[in-house]
């Protein structure tokens, strides 16, 4: 039975095996606490009498593969029974506020990111989530060649291999455990970590394992140019300029974590040859095979050697100031307009060590994202794991309540109090202004609209689940009293908000109405995502 080495701080819990079926904390432990605003966080409860005071629900039981209590439903003898069953056991893990908790996640890179960020702001993960992170990966990783794709059934990639590699020793995890070994035999047979994707190398160059020099540039002085600019990025996909922005800030300040003995370890076990010894810039575009499913276009090759031969050899010190305070501001307008859950996850990571660049790691602005970041992390059979969103409410319980409406479940009594509860969270999520900076802050009328998840994490709306959540709210209130309802013209606001989204060929775009032309394709730096 192979063993992993005991972290720090816990050396007298036991740590079993890691074939995914014994866990390394027992699961009775763990709980999910929900707060005010769509909050929820999990916690583990240490002691017996903690345990006692607040029993695991069926709900926890359920999310972390443990038997239910309740007893087994009547057979079915019919549809309807089976529908009727089917939606008794969905209210035994409905939430209190009215959704039902899942998970929108699997990105094998995602607690790479976690874990360098709040080792950045000096952070320590809890020991219990540690653990379950540790086994999160070790479950994933390719049976056969030990490495990590972009998640669990994607093909081991450089990307992967380097930045799971760094989180785990980061986690405690020796270099001599056979997990390790076999990964970093498996990452020095594509040539160690100097083939890592741009998105790769940035990351690897946050925490001084890769030499800022080895970057292609991410200039912040795009900000500048005038926002009717085909190329300024208020016309680019919205992913897109949630990352770059802050991206570009920490390129243009070369932020980086100091030297230490963890660091200088890292660097002798993730490369080949001696790390001192690699010329960086001829590393720029050394892009190891299994990661480079996008090539650059040769516009793009040729734009970045134009820019290391100006804007990055001749900088020019007002221009810089000028790009970075735009940028920073367009940072604190972001996190002010999501309640500093940003975007997503990533983009959540990449805005805190900006802020912590900027003001510093007990800042006021650093410890929300330090509050907020919890909220996308998950804990399941497999272990824990973080997580792109902080889950899909929205989203599920619309098409839920299609569901109950088409099988005439919403109108039995016994599923009243239910129904009006996930009503209820309808109700709460939806968008009823614009973002707070609007429009100044690249963003697109957003009164009407819900998002994915909740309003709270990203503050985005998206078109089809505002589509879904109108249409489920405008079945189900005929199901409930009136004081129940929701107004007609927050309703209509729903309503003009997707015929403004509406493209000229009839459908809608995911998060915002286009804005840029296709030559924009030119400048793609994904690499690494097709």
């Amino acid at each position: 039975m192979s063993q992993i080495e005991p972290l720090t701080g816990v050396a007298s819990r036991s740590i079993f095996s890691l074939d995914g079926i014994t866990p390394f904390t027992p699961h009775e432990h763990w709980r999910l606490r929900f707060g005010s605003n769509t909050q929820k966080e999990w916690v583990y409860l240490h002691s017996d009498k903690e345990r006692e005071a607040w029993p695991q629900a069926n709900l926890e039981k359920f999310i972390l593969g443990l038997p239910m209590t309740g007893g087994e439903p009547k057979k079915a003898t019919t549809p309807l029974e089976a529908a009727i069953n089917g939606f008794d056991f969905m209210k035994k893990v409905q939430a209190p506020d009215g959704h039902w908790p899942g998970v929108c996640g699997a990105q094998m890179y995602l607690i790479p990111m976690y874990v360098i960020t709040l080792y950045l702001c000096g952070t320590k993960v809890l020991p219990e989530e540690g653990i379950e992170m540790v086994r999160f990966m070790l479950n994933h990783a390719d049976p056969v060649d030990g490495g990590w794709g972009l998640h669990g059934e994607h093909p081991t990639t450089v990307f992967g291999l380097s930045v799971n590699y760094i989180a785990l020793r980061m986690l405690g995890v020796r270099p001599d455990h056979v997990a390790m070994i076999k990964a970093r035999n498996t990452l020095r047979c594509h040539g160690g970590a100097v083939g890592c994707p741009a998105w790769g190398k940035f990351w690897l160059s946050l925490i001084n394992l890769y030499d800022w020099g080895g970057n292609n540039p991410i200039p912040p002085e795009i900000l500048l140019f005038p926002d009717w600019s085909p190329v300024h990025p208020n016309k680019w996909w919205i992913f897109m300029r949630a990352f770059y922005i802050p991206m570009s800030y920490l390129y243009r300040v070369r932020y980086q974590a100091p030297e230490n003995d963890l660091i200088l370890a890292l660097r002798e076990e993730l490369y080949v040859q001696p790390y001192d010894s690699i010329h960086w810039p001829s590393q720029r575009n050394q892009i190891a095979e299994p990661d480079y499913l996008v090539p650059h276009t040769t516009f793009l090759d040729s734009l970045y050697m134009i820019l290391d031969f100006t804007l990055e050899s001749c900088q020019f010190p007002p221009l810089t100031r000028r790009a970075l305070n735009a940028t920073y501001e367009q940072i604190v307008m972001e996190d002010e307009n999501t309640d500093y859950f940003d975007l997503i996850s990533v983009s959540n990571f990449l805005q805190t060590i900006c802020r912590l660049h900027a003001e510093g790691p007990e800042s006021a602005a650093v410890q929300r994202h330090l509050a907020t970041i919890k909220e996308f992390i998950w804990m399941g059979p497999d272990g824990m794991q973080v997580t792109a969103t902080n889950g899909c409410q929205v989203w599920d319980i619309a098409l839920i309540s299609h569901a109950l409406v088409e099988s005439g479940l919403s109108e039995l009594p016994d599923n009243q109090e239910s129904v009006r509860r996930l009503l209820g969270f309808l109700d709460r999520e939806q968008m009823t202004e614009n973002t707070m900076h609007y429009p100044k802050d690249y963003r697109q009328p957003t009164k009407g609209g819900w998002p994915f998840s909740t309003r709270r994490q990203n503050g985005y709306v998206v078109s089809d689940c505002t589509g879904e959540a109108l249409k489920a709210v405008l079945m189900l209130q005929p199901c409930l009293q009136e004081d129940d309802c929701i107004p007609d013209r927050r309703l209509f606001d729903a309503v003009d908000l997707l015929i403004s989204m509406q493209a000229s060929d009839g459908g809608l775009p995911s998060y915002e109405c286009e804005r840029g032309g296709r030559f924009l394709e030119m400048f793609n730096p994904a690499e690494l995502y097709e």
